[in-house]
C-alpha cells in the first residue's frame, strides 16, 4: 500500500512533473544518486560485505552526468546513517572513501582527457561550475536565492499534495502533541530525543538522514534552483504516505473527503500546467523540446498540444487513482 501511494504522490507532484516534462539532465542524474543511495543501503544491511560495484557504477555515471555530487551525497547519507548507527568513524570513513574513490575514476579520466584538449580555460571552466558555485565566487550571477528559498521551493513543488496535507492539519489533536518527550531536565528530554532518533526503523532513520542532509547542504552555497533538491522528493514521498496511511487508520471527518479534496486540488493544479503550456514563451518552449526541428512553428504547435493531452490524461488518471484508493482504505474500517 506504501510503495503505490508513494508512486501516485511522485506521479502527481508539481516539481517532479515539471522536471520531467523539460527532460534535463537533472531527473537522470537523480535517477542514479536515489538508485545509489538504496543500493548503499542494501549493502549496510547485509554488514558491508564486499564491494557494492552496482553502486559505484551508477555513482560514477551520476559523476559523469552532472558533477561529484552524484557520488557525494550517497556517501555522505550512507556514512552519516552509519555514524548514527553506531558504526565507528574509522570503519566508516575507510570504506566509504574506497567506493567514493572508485566512483571518481571514470570522472578522472573524463577530466583528464577533456584538460589535454581544452587546456587552462577548460580548468578554470570546471572549477568555476562547481566549487566557485558552491561558494559563491562566479564571475556571473547564476541563480543567486536567499536561504527561504529552498523551503519555498518545497512547499509549491509538492503541489497538489502540500494542499491535502494542510487540510489534514485540521484533523489533528494538537493538544496531544509535545515537541520534547516528557523528563526531569531539559537535558533528559534531549537524550530522549534522540535516543528516539536511534531507536527507528533503518528505513525510517535513512530516509530522514538523506532528506534533511542534502537540504542542509544546499542551503550553504548561494546559487538555490528547485531541482537541485529532487533526490529527496522520493524520499519525501515514502514519509508523506506513510502520513496518509495513519490519517486513514485513525479515521476522522477530513480523512473521509480527503479523495474529494485531492481531485480538487489536481484540477486547480491542472489549470495552472494549461495555461502554462498554452503561453508564448512556456508553451513554444516545451513544444520545441518535444519536437525534432526547432525552425517550424507547427511542430511547436503540434508539441504543446500533445503535452496539454499526456498531462490531461496524467493528472485525471491520478487522480481517480488516489481518490479511489484513499476511500476504498477507509471504507475498509
Amino acid at each position: 500500500k506504501t510503495a503505490v501511494i508513494t508512486s501516485l504522490l511522485l506521479l502527481t507532484s508539481f516539481e517532479v512533473h515539471r522536471a520531467a516534462v523539460a527532460c534535463r539532465l537533472d531527473m537522470l542524474q537523480v535517477s542514479f544518486i536515489v538508485i545509489s543511495l538504496c543500493l548503499l543501503f542494501r549493502w549496510d544491511e547485509k554488514g558491508c560485505k564486499g564491494i557494492p560495484w552496482t553502486a559505484v557504477v551508477l555513482m560514477a555515471c551520476g559523476t559523469l552526468t552532472k558533477g561529484p555530487v552524484g557520488s557525494i551525497f550517497p556517501c555522505m547519507c550512507i556514512g552519516i546513517y552509519q555514524l548514527i548507527r553506531g558504526r565507528s568513524f574509522g570503519k566508516t570513513f575507510l570504506s566509504l572513501f574506497g567506493i567514493g574513490l572508485l566512483s571518481l575514476i571514470p570522472l578522472g579520466i573524463w577530466f583528464y582527457a577533456a584538460w589535454l584538449q581544452g587546456g587552462q580555460p577548460f580548468m578554470d571552466l570546471m572549477l568555476e561550475e562547481n566549487t566557485g558555485r558552491f561558494v559563491g565566487k562566479m564571475s556571473y550571477p547564476s541563480h543567486h536565492n536567499p536561504l527561504w528559498y529552498n523551503f519555498l521551493t518545497i512547499i509549491w513543488g509538492w503541489t497538489p499534495w502540500t494542499l491535502v496535507l494542510l487540510i489534514s492539519l485540521f484533523g489533528l489533536k494538537w493538544n496531544e502533541m509535545h515537541l520534547l518527550p516528557a523528563g526531569n531536565s531539559f537535558t533528559g528530554r534531549i537524550r530522549k530525543v534522540w535516543d528516539n532518533i536511534r531507536s527507528q526503523s533503518p528505513i525510517q532513520l535513512f530516509i530522514w538522514i538523506v532528506i534533511i542532509a542534502i537540504f542542509v547542504f544546499y542551503c550553504i552555497p548561494k546559487s538555490k534552483r528547485s531541482v537541485y533538491l529532487l533526490p529527496i522528493y522520493p524520499f519525501m514521498a515514502v514519509l508523506i504516505a506513510q502520513y496518509l496511511e495513519a490519517l486513514m487508520q485513525k479515521g476522522g471527518e477530513s480523512v473521509q473527503n480527503i479523495g474529494l479534496y485531492l481531485c480538487l486540488a489536481l484540477f486547480v493544479t491542472h489549470r495552472g500546467v494549461f495555461c502554462c503550456t498554452l503561453s508564448d514563451d512556456t508553451g513554444q518552449h516545451m513544444g520545441q523540446r518535444t519536437s525534432c526541428c526547432r525552425k517550424h512553428s507547427v511542430y511547436a504547435s503540434f508539441g504543446k498540444h500533445v503535452l496539454f493531452y499526456f498531462q490531461m490524461a496524467d493528472y485525471s488518471i491520478a487522480g481517480s487513482g488516489c481518490h479511489l484508493y484513499i476511500k476504498a482504505g477507509y471504507q475498509k474500517k
